[in-house]
């Protein structure tokens, strides 16, 4: 989840497990959604000593792939950090970050340490 203050309002980015139970919950409450057009998919990686952002973030762009946005996470483990990315293309990236021996999280990997 990322929250961010846009003056008179605020702006939530979520990924929720059930996006449709999710979404009826929300406009049940009245809140406003701003829903994307297209599925929006997002890739997970470990943070380590290691593995830095900025090594991420330069694996990425030699590779001319974009980041468009990113978060962290309530994932941890073993004092790790789980980064959220969306990327210009997803299939690409995670591909291109396994070549480069970075770990990439399925969502099964969230849920299971996700506490």
């Amino acid at each position: 989840m990322s929250i961010a203050d846009a003056g008179e309002f605020g702006l939530v980015r979520m990924i929720p497990e059930n996006p449709t139970l999710t979404t009826r919950i929300l406009e049940d409450a009245d809140f406003n959604l701003a829903k994307s057009k297209k599925n929006i998919e997002v890739t997970v990686v470990v943070i380590s000593e290691r593995d830095r952002v900025s090594k991420i973030t330069h694996i990425l762009s030699e590779n001319e792939l974009n980041i468009d946005y990113a978060y962290s996470s309530a994932v941890h483990l073993d004092g790790k950090f789980a980064l959220v990315l969306r990327v210009s293309d997803l299939v690409t990236a995670e591909e291109t970050l396994k070549n480069n021996n970075i770990a990439v999280l399925s969502l099964e990997d969230l849920k299971r340490n996700y506490q």
